[in-house]
Parts: structure tokens; sequence; C-alpha cells
């Protein structure tokens, strides 16, 4: 062998080496981004086959999605729809979205849940023949709503259902809400006293004192056609009594308890309830008289990194956007990292980093749970001449993405810019004019563009990258962040905002105008 064969095996043994070390590394490594990837690439593909009708692949590909990624709420809502929708299959639905809600504690697949399983206990209300001589059991029981008035507190339905009305007085509360139609009443009669006097407001562990629906067909489905005793004991229930007849209210009264709740429904001398829009009232058993400490933790992020702050203070104030209220606790955090004991309820976080803007955001902290996640993200201090955009949304559409376009003035020359994705720096000469210095695609953000130099005119819009979802209903927020102010601008998307085009701002030589296309 001469000596110039020999010298390249020298090199290439080497270099083999290297090689098949990185290949290993790539495949024996786990791959954050690329798992992100493929559930993006799958939810794709199942939206694919959905609009061609080939369902079966769908729900193939959205099974691979959940696999990748079992806590995104995006891909159980969507599957949920394909076996209800698409295959007529409403138990399958029910049991993605119930799977769905043990990963996720999604609010969105726990309001589907219930609106399915109550559909579901109106499609088997229709009993099969009954023998000759025998009474025909026509009545089931709503399970969904009798778990809810049964062990929700004030704060839960506070937090999951949207509040249509409500009637303060001293020692009562009287509150409806859109998606249930009941009206729940908190009283301070007798010893269980759930209102606070200071507030008139319930406290946030207290069950309703009574609660009464419009239509009581919507816990016992098939109560149209009336209730019997023997539909009473076919239902389990227990110490049914009939009280004698009430002068006040014009009717007989039949009480009992089930499912851990005490009814009183109206009916006639024998017992019986005749209809369902009968005199009702559903009593919860009360809840603990004290309310118990939620562990809060999360982790802290630079927006220009994404990598945990390495130390800051969390203070955590009462109230909703409340930034000078009692403070109520506070963490040192270190490596990106914090934990408090909080109750449940409304608070404003103070975020405070050496080099970085204080950052005040707005928590709820729900009840029911020992444990609950919230994460914040922080900015550092800009030079002068600087200023900072920050995109967050919610989790669909799952990918949004920053453009900044115009141009600068910069040594004694026009340089234009146009920043997003594809193009993430902009430079004249060895000067950084702008820079994207967070790409998020799978959703919430932060997304950063900061611009270095603002002598220039230039326009920040928001695009609608991801095909599924609305830009309008994002949730979207941009923040913006300038040299000469510790408080961001805090932008919200318009409901009228066009389906892929969000129009900010301009930037006119370092002051922000023309705030989503108006006149500061």
């Amino acid at each position: 062998m001469n000596k110039v064969s020999k010298k390249l095996l020298l090199v290439l043994i080497p270099l083999l080496v290297i090689l098949i070390g990185c290949l290993t590394l790539l495949i024996v490594l786990p791959d954050n981004a690329s798992s992100g990837k493929i559930y993006v690439e799958q939810i794709k593909s199942a939206r694919e086959f959905v609009s061609s009708g080939e369902y079966d692949k769908a729900v193939l590909h959205y099974r691979e999605a959940i696999e990748n990624d079992k806590t995104n709420e995006e891909a159980y809502l969507e599957l949920s729809d394909v076996y209800r929708i698409n295959l007529n299959d409403l138990n399958s639905a029910i049991a993605v979205l119930r799977t769905g809600y043990e990963n996720t504690g999604s609010d969105k697949i726990h309001q589907q849940l219930i609106t399915l399983q109550a559909t579901n206990a109106e499609n088997n209300t229709e009993a099969p023949p009954a023998k000759k001589g025998t009474t025909q059991q026509t009545i089931v029981v709503n399970t969904t709503y009798t778990d809810i008035f049964s062990t929700y507190d004030f704060n839960k339905y506070s937090s999951v259902y949207t509040l249509s009305s409500e009637n303060p007085s001293q020692g009562l509360y009287i509150v409806k809400y859109s998606q249930i139609d009941a009206e729940f009443e908190y009283n301070n009669n007798g010893e269980n006293k759930t209102v606070d006097t200071s507030t008139r407001r319930p406290f946030a562990y207290a069950r309703p004192s009574v609660i009464r629906v419009n239509d009581i067909s919507l816990i016992f489905p098939g109560a149209e056609n009336g209730i019997t005793q023997n539909d009473l004991k076919g239902m389990n229930a227990e110490n049914i009594k009939i009280e004698e007849y009430n002068d006040t209210l014009k009717t007989n009264l039949v009480s009992f308890d089930l499912n851990n709740l005490h009814f009183v429904l109206g009916c006639d001398a024998g017992g019986n309830v005749t209809g369902k829009n009968c005199y009702n009232q559903i009593i919860p058993e009360p809840g603990d008289s004290t309310e118990s400490k939620v562990k809060v933790n999360g982790t802290v992020i630079d927006v220009t990194t994404g990598k945990p702050v390495e130390k800051f203070n969390v203070i955590f104030h009462k109230g909703k956007n409340s930034n000078n209220g009692e403070k109520v606790a506070e963490a040192q955090g270190s490596n990106g990292a914090y934990e408090v004991e909080l109750a449940s309820g409304d608070y404003t976080a103070e975020i405070i980093g050496d080099n970085y803007n204080t950052e005040f955001t707005s928590i709820y902290v729900p009840s029911g749970t020992s444990e609950f996640t919230a994460d914040f993200s922080i900015s550092p201090k800009l030079a002068a001449n600087q200023l900072r955009f920050v995109l967050e949304w919610g989790s669909t559409p799952s990918d949004l993405d920053s453009h900044l376009e115009g141009y600068c003035n910069t040594g004694g020359k026009k340089t234009d810019v146009d920043i997003s994705f594809i193009n993430k720096r902009a430079q004249s000469g060895s000067e950084t004019i702008a820079e994207l210095d967070i790409d998020d695609i799978d959703g919430f953000g932060p997304e950063t563009i900061t611009l270095h130099n603002t002598n220039g005119h230039y326009e920040y819009k928001v695009h609608r990258y991801s095909n599924f979802g609305s830009l309008a209903q994002s949730g979207a927020t941009v923040k913006i962040y300038t040299s000469n102010s510790s408080n961001p601008i805090t932008l919200t998307v318009p409901d009228d905002v066009n389906s892929e085009w969000w129009t900010v701002c301009t930037v006119d030589n370092g002051e922000v105008k023309d705030i989503n296309g108006k006149e500061k």
C-alpha cells in the first residue's frame, strides 16, 4: 500500500467514526422538536382525510398525533367530532373526550364531554317493553349533572361556566350561568354559611345552598312523562317521603336522596311527579368549612431565548389585574422554576428579575385540585433606540407567525427590512437591525422579534400559518416593549380581524402608531 493510500485511510477512519457516532446520537437521543413536527404533520394528514371523506384513515392519524402529544386538546376534540359527526359513534366520541380530559384538564374538552354525555343519556331513555303485570322503567339519571351538582363549589362553577346573571345581597347570592338552565342560590340560613358578608359573594369553597332547574328532565331524562314512586325506587333513591300539601307552593312534595343530593319535587297526592316543569329544589351536601391550599408551580422563561431565567422573584397579589393588591405569597425562583401555595381564586403575578422588565400577569387558581401549573415569560430590558414585539396565543391555531416589514435609515443609507421565519435577521454591514429571536410553531408562544434600530418606518403583522382555527378566536396578544417605558403596550387580537392577517401597528422612528390600523 503506498503512502498516499495510507494517509487517506488515516483521514477517513476518524471521519467514519465521527459519522457513526452522530448517527447513533440521532437514533438514541429523544428529539422534542421532531415529536412536535410529527404531531403537526399527523394533524394535517388527518384533516385532509376528513375533507376527502376517508374517516377511518383520519382516525388513525389523529390517534398517532395524540401518541406524539397527549397534552394538546386539539386532537382529542377533532377526533371526537369525527366519531360523532362522521361515523355516528357517540360512545367512542365520549371515550376520546374522557381520555383527553384526564390528560389535559382542558375546559373545552370538559364542556364538550358534559354535552355529549347528556345527549347520550337522553338517547337511552327508551326502555325495553315491560313484562305483563310489571311497571315499565322509563326514567334514567343524568349522572353528569348529579356529579357536578354534588361536588362543584363556587370557584369551580365560576372557572368552568360563563356568568349570565348574578344578584348579590346581604347573606344571599343568586347566580345563573349560560351553559346550564338552572339557578344557584347561596345563603346564610341555618348552620352552613356560604356567603361572605363583607364581599356579598360566596366563599370560594362553598357549594350552593339550593339549586333549582327550569326543567327537571335535565337531571331525569324522560320526566316529561312523569316520575312514579316505582321510578324512584328503580333509580335506587333513598329516604323517599311524601310531604303534606304545601299551601304556599300549592302542591304536594316528595323528597328523596340520590347520588349525594337531596331532592324536593312537586308531586300529586300519591307522590308521583307529573311533569318536567315541576317545583324543585336540589340540595348538595355542604362543602368543606375551610379552603385547602393548591400547590402552584411553573417555569419562567426569557422571551428572547425561550430558556429558563436563572434567578427571579414571583409575588402573588390578591385579585385580578391587581398590580398593587394585597401580597399573599412570594417565591424565589432559580433555574426557571418556582413553587408556592395559594387558595383558589384570582391573582396577579408579579415577576421580577435582574435586568428584566417587571411583568404582571393575571391568573385563576382553580379549586378541586391539589396542583396547578402557571408558566410566565419576561423580557430583558432594552437599550436605547430598541423595541421588542412578543406574540402569545392559545392552542388553536397551532402556528401564528410574526412579520416585521419596512426600512431602516442607518449609516446614511436606507436598508430594507423583512423579518419572518423565512428571513430571521436583517443587517446593514455588521449592524443587526432586527431579528426573530424565537419562532414558535406549536401554540402559546412566545414568538419574539427585537428591533435593534428604530430609526425608520416599520409595520408589524401577525399571520395565521395553520390552516385550521380562527385568528380572531386564537386569544392572541402582542406585547410591545420600548426602551423608554417599563410597562409594555399590550394589544389583543380584534374580534373582526381578517382570517389570515392581523396588522398590529406601525413604528415610525421609535413611535408606535396606527394600532389595529387606527391612529394612536
